[in-house]
């Protein structure tokens, strides 16, 4: 019988090579494109999700509130809140701390070898404990337990150390810091929010701060640098812990923040959904967005019932041609059964061709894929127990809705009737107008939406952002470690810069637009007024020419002259900023000093708000202070 459906289906595909080829060709689109958005889409669920403990690790949050409303999040919170709170509940089990120590890049050095590091973190002794990030040379409990002791990646490791063991061994940091490797683990994969070659110990970090420095972040709830990730007992205890923290925090802070007029919070965030569902400034990793993960899921379920709604379209336009066949085999004995067996064979050859087709193109594409959405997906991926299973199911759902209707329609009559040409029934066109229907609708969705994207993005293109950033180019600065003789080389290079056709400007600061300021600073007011009045700002640090590089337009007051003894406690503030200090009139708030990190810089002119981010972002309030030191990054702009 299988031998006798193939050899029909053979003569039918022969004798309708257009039909075939029209709705083979759609079916292989159709899949394709909506393999190609699983995977995305299952790629982006699965960060963090290969942790052993996955449902029991949470990052601390912390939430600031001013006069009740949300006015800052942090995910790098108090350096002791993991202790503290390992201390109070039963329900933390361990815990763990990760800082960057405020420095952005490292320079490692192993004999001859030296290299600029960035994605360097220091972590406390039960990191690898925590996480399922496999060490595989030395011992997850004593690899991160001395001071001035590393784990390494094996990528890194292989470009210190060549094929010789790196345990042992020391790295100079900064040449001032000597590191022990104590451990080596395997490379981190990109399903992951964390991002980091190398963890220093986190008894390294005491050290270099100083025993002084250290108790004053151990003390301070207030300072909010460290990340901190606890592991409880069980994952239904997060309700319960969550429940506790405003009364713990009341009975530790409650005094002080009252008299800020402020409150804080902390929030357990699971490990799990930190990628789709958390996207603040202090990250340590460009994360995802859920809301964009659901849209594709519902394009590709869209995708897939405009081809299966044409499959079927298609096949009930040829009943009438397969009538005669179909009548014919009633005469000759065939049941209904028999005929919707054979119908159903079609299809499921169909789609199979189809799908396998559309796996093939999915294989040879993927690499292209990748590049498109900016994300390294592997082809093992493809073979999956997931996305096997998504492709099963996408095969059998095809198969039955695109068969079933067709083969009942064609099989259910009676063979005379069938010879001389099938009725038309009211439910038959029915339903045809209704997939016809449904069909143009979500054709008629997709196309709307493209549109939309289409403004979208030419609105984010034509819509005035406020800076010149056209002919800009950004280099990140050196890792200074004399820097008197740093501010004199870079004063020579930056003339030598402006001496060439067409420079503009050169300029240095901590930030630059398109990336989110790293830099806030909490309960910022002006000199004088309670810290009731307080709120949080962005701070960016900058020398003379930061606003002439990016054509920011100052609206009242002047700009750094770059003079050390006039300017160096000096600050510019955007439009947002003046209006939080209590100002209407950028005329007015010149001359007054603001309290921000403990100085006091004297405001001596407002720029027109600017979005240093995305449309899609609120501008900020920004505090802009006069700094000759900085050594983050470089500017270098041309005007031709």
């Amino acid at each position: 019988m299988i031998r006798h459906f193939f050899k029909v289906l053979g003569r039918i595909t022969l004798k309708n090579k257009s039909y075939t080829l029209i709705n083979l060709s759609g079916l292989v689109i159709s899949i394709t494109a909506g393999l190609f958005i699983f995977i995305y889409v299952l790629h982006e669920k699965s960060y963090d999700s290969f942790h052993e403990k996955k449902d029991r690790i949470f990052r601390i949050r912390n939430d600031r509130f001013t006069d009740g409303e949300l006015s800052r999040r942090w995910v790098a919170g108090p350096m002791s809140i993991g202790s503290d709170l390992r201390s109070d509940f039963p329900e933390v089990v361990r815990y763990v701390r990760m800082n960057s120590a405020r420095r952005q890049s490292y320079i490692l050095e192993y004999k001859e070898k030296s290299f600029k590091e960035e994605n360097i973190l220091y972590a406390s002794e039960d990191f690898f404990k925590i996480f399922s990030f496999p060490l595989v040379k030395g011992d997850d409990s004593l690899a991160l337990r001395r001071p001035f002791t590393v784990a390494i990646s094996e990528s890194m490791a292989r470009r210190y150390f060549g094929e010789s063991d790196p345990l042992g061994k020391t790295i100079i940091c900064n040449k001032t810091q000597f590191y022990e490797v104590t451990g080596v683990f395997a490379d981190l994969p990109e399903n992951t929010h964390f991002r980091f070659d190398a963890l220093f110990s986190f008894e390294s970090l005491w050290k270099v701060l100083g025993p002084e420095e250290t108790n004053n972040l151990m003390t301070n709830w207030g300072w909010v640098g460290t990340y901190t990730y606890v592991e409880l007992r069980s994952a239904n205890d997060r309700e319960s812990l969550q429940a506790k923290m405003r009364a713990y925090v009341d009975k530790r802070m409650g005094t002080e923040l009252r008299e800020w007029n402020e409150w804080m919070d902390f929030i357990l965030q699971p490990v799990t959904s930190i990628h789709l569902h958390s996207n603040e400034a202090d990250e340590i990793k460009e994360n995802g967005n859920a809301k964009s993960v659901l849209y594709l899921t519902l394009l590709a379920v869209a995708i897939l019932v405009i081809s299966w709604i044409n499959y079927i379209n298609l096949a009930t336009a040829r009943s009438t041609e397969r009538g005669r066949e179909v009548g014919i085999r009633k005469v000759l004995g065939s049941t209904q059964k028999q005929l919707i067996r054979q119908f159903l064979f079609e299809s499921a050859v169909f789609k199979l061709t189809a799908t396998i087709i559309a796996y093939i193109l999915l294989i040879a594409l993927l690499p292209s894929f990748s590049l498109m959405v900016i994300r390294t997906l592997d082809v093992s991926i493809l073979y999956s127990a997931e996305t096997l299973l998504t492709i099963s199911i996408v095969f059998f759902l095809g198969v039955v809705s695109v068969a079933i209707y067709p083969a009942l329609v064609m099989s259910r009559h009676k063979p005379l009737i069938v010879l001389k040409g099938f009725p038309s029934s009211i439910k038959g066109v029915i339903l045809r107008k209704t997939l016809v229907t449904m069909q143009f609708v979500c054709s008629a969705s997709l196309i709307a939406s493209l549109l939309v994207v289409h403004k979208q993005l030419h609105f984010m293109k034509t819509t005035p952002t406020g800076l010149e950033s056209e002919q800009v180019l950004v280099v990140h600065g050196p890792i200074v470690f004399d820097e008197p003789a740093y501010r004199s080389n870079f004063s020579a290079f930056r003339n030598s810069l402006l001496e060439k056709p067409g420079m503009r400007a050169v300029s240095l600061s901590t930030d630059v637009p398109g990336h989110a300021v790293k830099n806030i600073a909490g309960n910022v007011r002006i000199v004088g007024q309670g810290v009731d009045k307080g709120n949080s700002y962005q701070g960016i640090m900058a020398n003379e020419d930061f606003l002439a590089t990016y054509g920011l337009d100052l609206i009242a007051g002047r700009n750094f002259s770059g003079a050390d003894s006039q300017e160096w406690n000096s600050a510019i503030v955007n439009e947002t900023s003046m209006r939080l200090l209590g100002f209407n009139d950028p005329e007015k708030i010149l001359g007054h000093k603001i309290d921000i990190w403990g100085s006091e810089p004297e405001v001596i002119g407002v720029i027109k708000d600017y979005h240093h981010q995305s449309l899609k972002t609120r501008i900020p309030p920004v505090v802009i202070i006069f700094d000759k030191g900085i050594t983050q990054y470089f500017f270098y702009v041309e005007i031709q």
